[in-house]
């Protein structure tokens, strides 16, 4: 025998079945929950402004942080960005993030370098980020705009000065003195010399450490050098008469008369000889050695009335002699007994 099962239908008042009945309201629950969440959803979307290198646009979006803002939008960041509010920041609802890029600018501040990220690059703006401080004498070359494309850069020339001392010896001098009394030709020390000493002030001015520069300040003798004097053996200047030696003491042009035997005295009361000149006491003292182009030797010993200033008067033993003298314009050299 075979059994029959069948399904038996629950039927509401006006003929629909309650299966059915139930699965309408499933949808509609469904579809409440969506239009919710769609609600929710749409109510909590913030929207900001982006500014990417200048270039501005909104977007919305349900981020909570900065970072995860650019990530979702395609923003690669990297070191050369600085990013304003920074990538941990909340987002709120009209909110505005900016992406900026940084400009590498190669800072040279003397000897040494360093790459450096900043904006729009200024002078002042890199000095005062880096602390630097310039210094009288600095100079500053820069090309933050290169045409070329190469590298943005600041370099500080420094200028730096300093006062040194310089010690210097002086060297001494050998002077020559001439010695009658000794040997043509010997030498003897008559003093040892010694060198001085000298100090000189110098300011040396540098550029990034290397002199370019000295200049003098002040020199001060320390010690002054002292001569070396050294005796030396020369008779060329020697005059002998009568077995002595005499040297010139003084030379000059004069005129010269002569004269003979008158019966009287010289002025220093012996009779004239040959030798005996007449001079004026207030230019060749009485006594005086002198030698007269012409003449020779002889010494002063007379005087005369007409024998003033730059004149002579040579005694002859005859009256012949004297007038073939006559006058004459010549030198004459006082001595000195040596």
């Amino acid at each position: 025998m075979i059994l029959r099962v069948r399904k038996l239908d629950t039927y509401t008042s006006d003929g629909e079945t309650l299966t059915k009945k139930k699965n309408f309201f499933v949808s509609l629950l469904a579809v409440l929950i969506f239009t919710m969440l769609f609600i929710i959803y749409t109510a909590t979307a913030k929207g900001i402004t982006l500014n990417i290198n200048g270039e501005t646009r909104y977007v919305t979006t349900h981020c909570r942080t900065v970072e995860k803002v650019l990530k979702k939008e395609g923003i690669k960041l990297g070191p050369q960005y600085i990013v304003e509010p920074s990538s941990d920041s909340i987002v709120h609802d009209g909110g505005k993030i900016v992406v900026k890029k940084l400009v590498p600018v190669a800072v040279i501040d003397g000897n040494k370098k360093k790459i450096i990220r900043v904006e729009v690059p200024s002078v002042l703006e890199v000095l005062v980020k880096e602390g630097i401080v310039l210094s009288q004498g600095d100079e500053i070359k820069a090309n933050l705009h290169p045409k070329d494309g190469s590298m943005p850069y600041i370099k500080i020339i420094r200028q730096d000065m300093k006062v040194i001392t310089l010690t210097e010896e002086i060297p001494y001098k050998t002077k020559e003195i001439k010695d009658y009394h000794l040997t043509p030709g010997s030498r003897r020390i008559v003093q040892e010399g010694s060198k001085g000493l000298k100090e000189t002030k110098v300011r040396i001015t540098y550029k990034n450490g290397k002199e370019i520069g000295r200049e003098k300040i002040k020199t001060e003798i320390i010690k002054n050098p002292v001569p070396r004097i050294v005796a030396v053996g020369d008779r060329s200047g020697v005059f002998v008469s009568r077995g002595e030696r005499y040297i010139a003491v003084k030379k000059m042009t004069m005129i010269v008369s002569a004269y003979t035997h008158t019966g009287n005295p010289t002025a220093t009361g012996d009779m004239p000889t040959r030798g005996t000149i007449a001079v004026d006491p207030r230019v060749i003292p009485l006594g005086t050695k002198l030698y007269v182009e012409g003449y020779g030797y002889g010494t002063a010993l007379d005087t005369g009335g007409g024998i003033k200033g730059a004149r002579l008067d040579v005694f002859f033993e005859s009256k012949k002699q004297a007038l073939e003298w006559g006058r004459k314009k010549v030198q004459v050299i006082i001595l000195k007994e040596i």
